[in-house]
C-alpha cells in the first residue's frame, strides 16, 4: 500500500496552510497516522516496508516531539511511541536537524543496552530500574486506590527520572521556541521539516495529475 498522500505545497502558505508549517508537515503523515497499529509489532513491520525512508523518519520524529513536548523524553519511553525511538534518532538525522538528534542521543545514553527496545514492557521494566529507590511518597501514591495504577506508576516512575534528563529538556524546548522564524505553532522546529518535504516531494506525495 501507499501511504503518500495528494501533492501539495508550501508555496501557498499564507492562503492554504493559512500560514501554519505544524498543519503542512502534518497532513503528509495523515494516511500513515491513520493506518499505524501501535504495540502491533508485525503490523509495524509491515508499515516501514511500505513506508518511503523519509516517511518513516518523519512520522517517527513527530511523535518523538509529541512526547517529549507533553510529558519529557519518561513519557516518550515509557508510552507506546517509545517503540520509535531509534527511528526518531535517526530520522532527526536523515532530515537535517543533528542538534536534535545530540540531544537525542544523550537521553538514550541512559539505557544500558542498544537499540531500545520496541516492546514497550522491556521498556517499562528499564524505566523502573533507572528509578531506583522510590521515595515514601511516591510508592504509597502507587498504592493510592483512588489513582488508576498505570498513571501512579508512570507519575511515580517519571519523578524518579526527572534528574536524568531534565537538563536535556529544557535544551529541546529551547530549541523548538526559537524566535525569527515565521510560521505559526513551534516554527522553529517545523520549518526545516517543511523544507525537507518541499526538497524530496515524491517521498511524502503521489504524482501530481496531469
Amino acid at each position: 500500500m501507499d501511504y503518500r498522500m495528494p501533492w501539495r505545497s508550501i508555496e501557498p502558505l499564507k492562503t492554504e496552510w493559512d500560514g501554519d508549517l505544524f498543519g503542512y508537515v502534518e497532513y503528509t503523515m495523515d494516511r500513515v497516522r491513520e493506518a499505524w497499529d501501535w504495540d502491533n509489532p508485525a503490523q509495524a513491520k509491515e508499515m516501514t516496508a511500505a513506508l518511503t525512508p523519509s516517511q518513516l523518519a518523519l512520522w517517527a520524529v513527530l511523535n518523538a516531539d509529541g512526547q517529549v513536548c507533553n510529558g519529557g523524553f519518561s513519557q516518550f519511553f515509557y508510552n507506546s511511541y517509545g517503540e520509535l525511538a531509534e527511528e526518531a534518532l535517526q530520522g532527526f538525522r536523515l532530515l537535517g536537524m543533528p542538534e536534535y538528534a545530540d540531544l537525542l542521543e544523550q537521553a538514550y545514553s541512559q539505557f544500558a543496552h542498544r537499540p531500545i527496545p520496541k516492546d514497550r514492557k522491556q521498556r517499562i521494566a528499564i524505566l523502573d530500574a533507572l528509578t531506583g529507590d522510590s521515595e515514601e511518597g511516591d510508592a504509597a501514591q502507587v498504592r493510592d486506590p483512588e489513582v488508576p495504577e498505570m498513571l501512579a506508576h508512570y507519575s511515580a516512575m517519571a519523578k524518579g527520572t526527572e534528574a536524568l534528563w531534565g537538563a536535556l529538556e529544557s535544551s529541546y524546548y529551547a530549541l523548538i521556541d526559537r524566535e525569527g522564524v515565521p510560521g505559526g505553532y513551534n516554527a522553529a522546529f517545523f520549518h526545516p521539516l517543511a523544507v525537507y518535504i518541499e526538497s524530496h516531494p515524491h517521498e511524502f506525495f503521489l504524482p501530481k495529475l496531469a
